[in-house]
């Protein structure tokens, strides 16, 4: 839809009459402004007050600073233009690349066309950073190409994440003696970090890098220059390299301090988190660090919220203050290394909301039951270790638990029954254990289970009936298989083949050969094994497996028979015997045909 514009040089004459002063004249500034909101798709805009005298040809637009009503997002300070903050407003287009040179960009001190409801793109001209612009906020975009510059001697503000931006950072230097926060994370960069150490002492507050395509090591004078640094936040890039003793230098101002998903190795430096009594964050997670696990940080982590080693290669055991330094930390991610020794005898984090040390296979001993003093945790993944023993009593009293998984260890004893105990629970994974004696019939009572595996242990018995509720409640995961239970299904079960779960196996591996022995006449129902469900007969009330064990008998005798064949052919040739058989047969054939 074309929008009519009105005829500009007449009108512009009246308001340059109109609203004359000495700064610069308003007719050029509404030119300007009307450019930007073409430009940017005004019309469609969500708030447009002030801006939509540009739609009416009726209308004289009024300077945004002497007008009685107020334009939406722009604010004036001494007849000057000094913020335009179109945040989340449905702007749609691009910017104009002369923007750079406009009167508007000499007086601007804050530019916001950020936000998820914002649709910019195109590239940015590299000089909209004007000398009195403060805040540059683009984030959440579409823009391309090239960075604009940094050099502004006012700027504190760069924030031009979730874009499409390439190639490398802009120059940094004396012109940019003001930056304070930088984030040009979520885009499509390149090069090295090594611009920053240009920038003046302790001038960076907070660096945010993640998610682009940065190479290189993180230099040593990073830490030097900027000490006073709060946010440290260059994960998933391609960084190398070590970490140098140097990042002990950050101060007590460190909150957020994230590498991982980078290509980073070395032991850590033993004096990390020394100085630093304010970080939430410690986050080193999908690297390639080795040595121990520092236990520096534990004179300080009285804030300490978020700790994520995961997926290296730590070795040593963990250190036995991580069970009771952290009086506020909820996250203690440690699977996917190379830890052994016990975990620590005592803990005492009551906010703790998700523990992982999964997949450390030296790691052994048993749960401590100090672990489960937390009424806040949510999540314990202890699976592929040599943790064994039997499953404290106290996990029950876990209210808040979502997920146990504790598959793939050395556990024995039973399943706890109390466990039912769990209202929230939605994931009980125990599967690869040496658990014994039957299944729990308080399992069925779990309205919010959505899994459930008891695979590949030593339980014996029936399977209760109380099963069957689950599968009424929108179970998803249900295997119980490779154990030696009793091929007597309760009719419950056996009506589960017609809801909707992803998986259920209840009668594979051991559970299908505790069948063989019981005899044929019992049985009138099959079992498909593309299912692992049963075809009831519906005048039936058990399930048994003869039928299949019978046909895979006859399956073993046909092939014994064929085996024992080719047995006898090869040994009569081997010894000639065939060879000689045919000969005769030929002879007497001749004898026959000359007969007759």
């Amino acid at each position: 839809m074309a929008y009519l514009r009105r005829p500009s040089i007449i009108l512009w004459g009246l308001v340059a009459v109109a609203f004359a002063d000495d700064r610069y004249p308003p007719s050029t500034l509404l030119r300007e402004l009307e450019e930007m909101y073409y430009a940017m798709g005004g019309p469609n805009w969500f708030n447009k007050s002030g801006w939509d005298t540009f739609d009416d040809v009726l209308l004289t637009p009024s300077y945004p600073c002497n007008s009685t009503s107020p334009w939406f997002g722009v604010n004036c300070s001494a007849g000057h233009v000094i913020t335009i903050t179109l945040e989340s407003n449905n702007l749609q287009g691009t910017i104009p690349s002369t923007f750079g040179s406009w009167n508007l960009a000499s007086n601007l001190q804050r530019l916001d066309l950020s936000g998820k409801k914002n649709f910019l793109y195109g590239s940015v001209p590299f000089d909209i950073v004007g000398p009195k612009l403060s805040e540059l906020l683009l984030h959440s975009n579409a823009f391309n190409g090239s960075l604009p510059s940094l050099a502004g001697a006012a700027l504190t503000k760069y924030f031009v994440e979730l874009n499409k931006f390439s190639g490398q950072l802009p120059a940094m230097n004396e012109m940019s003696s003001s930056l304070k926060y930088i984030n040009v994370g979520y885009n499509s960069l390149t090069g090295r970090i090594d611009e920053f150490c240009n920038l003046p002492y302790g001038n960076l507050v907070r660096l945010t890098l993640e998610f682009n395509q940065f190479y290189g090591g993180i230099p040593s004078c990073l830490f030097e220059v900027q000490p006073n640094l709060n946010w440290l936040i260059i994960n998933n890039n391609l960084l190398t390299g070590s970490i140098s003793k140097s990042v002990c230098l950050l101060g007590s101002n460190l909150t957020y301090f994230n590498v991982a998903s980078n290509q980073i190795g070395g032991s850590l430096p033993a004096c990390l988190g020394s100085n630093t009594s304010k970080v939430e964050s410690w986050q080193f997670y999908t690297n390639f660090f080795t040595g121990p696990l520092p236990d520096s940080i534990c004179s300080n982590g009285r804030i300490l919220d978020r700790f994520e080693m995961y997926d290296n290669a730590f070795t040593g055991s963990i250190p036995l203050c991580y069970g009771s330094s952290f009086p506020v930390l909820r996250t203690l991610l440690l699977h996917d290394n190379n830890l052994n020794g016990h975990l620590p005898s005592s803990w005492s984090l009551g906010s703790l909301n998700s523990f992982t040390v999964s997949n450390n296979v030296l790691l052994s001993g048993v749960l401590p039951s100090s672990l489960f003093l937390s009424s806040n945790l949510r999540n314990i993944v202890v699976e592929g270790t040599k943790i064994g023993g039997v499953i404290p009593s106290s996990i029950c009293e876990c209210s808040s638990l979502t997920s146990i998984a504790l598959s793939g260890n050395k556990f024995t004893g039973n399943v706890p029954a109390c466990i039912s105990d769990l209202l929230y629970l939605e994931n009980l994974h125990l599967a690869r254990n040496s658990f014994g004696s039957s299944v729990p019939a308080s399992l069925g009572s779990i309205k919010s289970l959505r899994t459930l595996d008891i695979s590949f242990n030593a339980l014996t018995g029936s399977l209760p009936a109380s099963l069957g509720n689950l599968s009424k409640r929108g179970i998803k995961y249900f295997d119980v298989s490779n154990n030696f239970l009793s091929c007597e299904l309760p009719a419950e079960l056996v009506a589960w083949k017609n809801q909707s779960s992803e998986h259920v196996d209840i009668l594979s591996g051991s559970n299908l050969f505790s069948c063989a022995s019981v005899q044929s006449s019992l049985f009138s129902l099959t079992i498909p094994l593309s299912s692992g469900l049963a075809s009831v007969d519906p005048f039936a009330s058990t399930i048994w497996c003869a039928d299949l064990a019978l046909r895979a008998l006859e399956l073993f005798t046909c092939s014994m028979v064929v085996v024992f064949s080719l047995t006898i052919f090869f040994w009569l040739l081997l010894n000639q015997r065939l060879y000689a058989t045919l000969t005769i047969s030929r002879l007497v054939l001749n004898e026959i045909k000359a007969t007759f």
